[in-house]
């Protein structure tokens, strides 16, 4: 099970770990498209990628989850500067939110579950996360 202190660790050891991303970390999910699920079946479902998502004044950092044991893949990682952020927004659904990254290479898009389970800390974080992409000044109400 990933625990906060885990991804705060790697963040601080890799520098991109400020107080303005102390609450604004969660998981986010890029499902399969609708044709892997077509094309494969239920296999499909491994098309599913779980990431820790850490939003701060630098930018967004990703550390990817590997599927089966839960763990981070810190060497898989990824950092998109605040600066090539062009666009970030989300848009509620009913149990979920969905976030749109747009850098200038292209449109990122993961689903943000509202509640998680053993994720306590995504379910803490997530009002945090979307007031701050969002530019509101308090948190919103999940």
């Amino acid at each position: 099970m990933l625990k906060e202190k885990d991804f705060v660790a790697f963040l601080t050891e890799a520098g991109r770990y400020d107080k303005t991303a102390e609450k604004c970390t969660v998981c986010g999910i890029i499902l399969p498209s609708f044709s892997d699920y077509l094309l494969r079946g239920p296999a499909g479902a491994l098309g599913t990628k779980y990431n820790v998502l850490s939003y701060s004044e630098q930018g967004l950092t990703v550390i990817p989850i590997n599927n089966i044991t839960g763990n981070m893949l810190p060497d898989e990682s990824a950092f998109i500067p605040g600066e090539k952020i062009t666009s970030m927004k989300t848009v509620p659904k009913l149990t979920y939110h969905r976030l749109y990254v747009g850098t200038s290479d292209g449109t990122a898009v993961f689903r943000l579950n509202k509640v998680l389970i053993g994720y306590g800390w995504h379910k803490r974080n997530l009002p945090s996360f979307i007031a701050t992409v969002n530019g509101l000044e308090e948190p919103v109400h999940i």
